[in-house]
């Protein structure tokens, strides 16, 4: 044995007896490991925990792929896909699916769900097995309904009550015939699964409508697998070149590219948590390297008398196992805190959040392994020191060797917590930085006291589709109509929202001529490319958005009237240049092969988050595409605080549609959510940085503590020999400024070096930006200068007869 019973016990005295020390050590290393253990967490939940499917590793994303252009899309056509299905041979089953948030009733209740069209080989590919009932087959097309235990038990009481029950989508009812387990729910959040059609409605080559996954067969690798995509895709150049040349497949597994959207932030801010940790071990070390050095001449007696210097050594690690044990009890308690706390903050496209919560097998032998290395790290520094002290001068001169030595560990130690808190605190100066050029980019439209509700009209054929556009009609005269409301309109594509469109579209007279039909063209290659948005009059009025030529939409703009469109100014800009595009005519692959005729040119706004750049856009009247015209957000300006009027509104649409799901927020908060995920990163970034420069504080306060203490007498006799307190403070205060500008120095020279890692991160500024920087080291010098400060000050007040006497 390392330690016998005795010794074990003897440390444990040894650190009850100094509590001051035994709690600061344990803290200071417990702050480290519960940061570290909870980025951890999430990092295990978003990017390394395995997909539940069974064999999951063999579950693929497909993707459409154009190498030339360096771009790659998660998504695919519908032809692409026959195509595919008919002649791949190392995949076991490939399945669409597509969908989202939509109105499911059940009964004389209709409430939202995250409702998905699957193909009929959808839980083929997945490999899973229901909680109840049996999965669909070909023979289940475009009726059958699958759900997960939660929505069952919350919709009808129980799981197995769901079986035979009927769902209704869209005015088209599905019979449940399987229940599945929640952690099976694949997209996450799914919670109603619809059957569609064996092969898919729209078997366009130019539509990307469908995501796609795929099972590869069993000893078929993912690169053989890939080669065949390659191989097909060949093939299809040759036979469509309109549409299919240059244009690859991908095959990525599900899990990488699940996690693809938030990898680069989870690593970014485990590396900063990783960061905080070594602060952590630089300060619990140099408050076991005090400890140490104030035991030296124990330590010496002690190994004078025989006792051997690697026992010595064992006594310092078991001491450092001791403090690292509670550290990790403590730590891990924190880490659980610190998770939960960080749940709200988490962004909506961080994978398997709630489950960070958990302590997970992986995540409690992680915190284990920090937890030892931490403690060996923070006992092998007093230990090192230790081969460096000269016993005899120790005995004869008190503990002058060990002193010398430990006081150039601890220089190193804070050197090197000057510099990891620099690179921490530039860290959080560009995120922050990055989160305030975000909330200041001019969006293109105002979000203050709008309130929006989101609504799904149920419709299946046309005259559904017409009848909600009638109700949405009607809707809109009585909400315009209640206390409060300055105007209202609908929208399909409102910034920040979940719903919207893009594609193609041909500029007649460029792309196509006069009386030309596009469905019996070949359309040319490499078209100009917008969003689509559906919308009312008074959307732009509403919204906040200029109009900068022509008219908004009016009521006349009806479904059996010519068609309209108005037009961005980026799309302007870009299809017609300097010249007017009001009277142009243009053709999109929305819904209809119908000319729209441009009618008018509004200011550019930014669609998906303050992030985005400024895209060409097309905004069409809702009642002219009623097959998109549906699933709307009504947005109501209102006079005041918009959430007031939430039960009035509520009420009048439940009065004219009962059965229309509904939901409610306003733009304000979604441009909020928009920003989670730089907040985020903000968020957590200024926190490493506020407990590094906590850590550092203490850490730098306690070494020139220690110098001033060790030097007392030489205080004193400079003292008795002139020395004015200002030069005393001069000269303790420059040894702290030297430590702090050998610290920046490096910590600049690290955070330039790693900033590359956070430019895809960045908005508005460059990572090597130099008020960041600046902000970073100035922020840590005042940190330094005021931990310096007060060990400074005391040197100054010494009393020369009393540290003479003393010494």
């Amino acid at each position: 044995m390392l330690l016998s019973m005795a010794s074990i016990r003897q440390t444990l005295r040894s650190l009850w007896n100094t509590p001051g020390f035994s709690v600061m050590a344990i803290v200071t290393m417990a702050l480290g490991i519960a940061v570290t253990t909870a980025l951890f967490s999430l990092m295990y939940a978003a990017l390394l925990q395995p997909l539940a499917f069974p064999d999951a590793d063999r579950v693929v994303a497909i993707n459409t792929s154009w190498p030339t252009k360096g771009k790659t899309i998660p998504r695919m056509t519908g032809g692409d896909y026959l195509d595919l299905r008919s002649a791949l041979k190392s995949f076991e089953a490939i399945a669409l699916y597509g969908g989202g948030e939509n109105g499911v009733r059940t009964g004389d209740h209709t409430r939202f769900a995250q409702t998905f069209e699957i193909g009929p080989e959808f839980f083929r590919v997945l490999g899973v097995t229901p909680a109840a009932g049996r999965l669909p087959g070909k023979q289940d097309a475009n009726r059958a309904a699958v759900l997960t235990v939660s929505f069952a038990r919350a919709t009808f009481g129980d799981a197995g009550r769901a079986i035979g029950q009927d769902v209704i989508v869209n005015n088209k009812p599905y019979d449940v015939i399987a229940v599945l387990p929640d952690q099976l729910s694949f997209p996450e959040k799914a919670e109603v699964w619809i059957t569609g059609p064996v092969d898919p409605d729209n078997q366009n080559r130019s539509s990307f409508n469908y995501h796609s996954v795929g099972r590869v067969r069993p000893g078929i690798s993912l690169r053989q697998a890939e080669a065949e995509l390659s191989t097909v895709a060949a093939r299809l150049a040759i036979d469509h070149p309109d549409s299919n040349e240059g244009k690859t497949f991908r095959a990525i597994r599900l899990q990488e590219q699940l996690a693809a959207p938030v990898r680069s932030t989870m690593l970014f801010l485990f590396g900063a948590a990783g960061l905080l940790l070594l602060i952590s071990c630089a300060n619990a070390a140099n408050l076991m390297l005090a400890r140490a050095s104030a035991r030296t001449r124990e330590t010496a007696i002690r190994v004078s008398l025989g006792s051997g210097v690697g026992r010595i050594v064992r006594i310092l690690l078991a001491e450092g196992v001791a403090l690292g044990g509670g550290a990790a009890i403590l730590g891990l308690a924190l880490a659980y805190a610190l998770t939960r706390a960080m749940l709200p903050l988490l962004p909506a496209n961080l994978p398997h959040a709630a489950e960070a919560v958990h302590i997970h097998g992986a995540v409690l032998l992680f915190a284990v392994a920090v937890s030892c290395m931490t403690a060996v790290i923070c006992s092998l520094v007093p230990a090192a020191s230790l081969q460096k002290v000269n016993l005899a001068d120790v005995l004869k001169q008190s503990a002058r060797g060990f002193v010398s030595g430990g006081m150039r560990s601890r220089n190193l130690i804070v050197v090197a917590q000057i510099a990891l808190c620099c690179i921490l605190c530039v860290g959080a100066a560009l995120l922050s930085r990055t989160l305030v050029a975000l909330i200041n980019t001019p969006l293109g439209f105002r979000s203050d006291r709008i309130l929006v509700m989101y609504a799904n009209a149920p419709a299946f054929q046309l005259p559904e589709y017409m009848r909600a556009i009638r109700t949405f009609e009607t809707a809109l005269g009585d909400i315009r109509n209640i206390a409060g409301v300055e105007s209202a309109a609908t929208v399909m594509g409102l910034p920040t929202g979940q719903y919207g469109s893009n594609g193609s579209y041909l500029v007649e007279g460029v792309h196509i001529q006069a009386g030309q039909d596009p469905l019996k063209m070949s359309w040319p290659r490499d078209l100009p490319w917008a969003l689509f948005t559906l919308s009312s009059p008074q959307y732009f009025r509403t919204g906040g958005i200029r109009l900068l030529a022509g008219r908004d939409f009016t009521d006349r703009d009806q479904y059996d009237a010519p068609f309209a469109a108005i037009v961005s100014e980026s799309l302007a800009r870009q299809s017609f240049g300097s010249a007017d595009p009001i009277g142009r005519r243009i053709y999109c692959g929305l819904d209809s092969p119908k000319p729209m005729t441009i009618v008018g040119v509004v200011s550019d706004v930014r669609q998906d988050s303050p992030a985005s750049s400024l895209q060409p856009e097309i905004y069409m009247p809702f009642q002219q595409h009623p097959y998109f015209a549906n699933e709307l957000q009504i947005v109501i300006r209102t006079a005041g605080d918009p959430n007031r009027l939430v039960p009035d509104v509520r009420n009048s649409m439940h009065r004219l549609a009962p059965f229309m799901a509904t939901r409610f927020t306003t733009f304000s908060q979604m441009v909020e959510d928009s920003m989670a995920g730089p907040r985020f990163r903000a968020a957590l970034a200024l926190a490493f940085a506020i407990l590094a420069m906590s850590l550092a504080l203490t850490g730098v306060y306690a070494m020139m503590s220690y110098y001033v203490g060790e030097r007392r007498a030489e205080m004193g006799v400079r003292i008795a020999l002139g020395a004015t307190p200002g030069s005393i403070v001069s000269l303790v205060s420059r040894r702290a400024l030297w430590l702090a500008l050998v610290g920046l120095f490096i910590g600049i020279a690290s955070a330039a070096a790693l900033s590359r890692f956070a430019e895809s991160m960045l908005y508005g500024l460059r990572s090597l930006d130099f008020a960041a920087y600046f902000m970073g080291a100035v922020t840590v010098l005042l940190v330094v200068a005021f931990a310096g400060a007060i060990p400074a000050w005391r040197a100054s007040r010494v009393d020369p007869t009393v540290a003479l006497r003393h010494e």
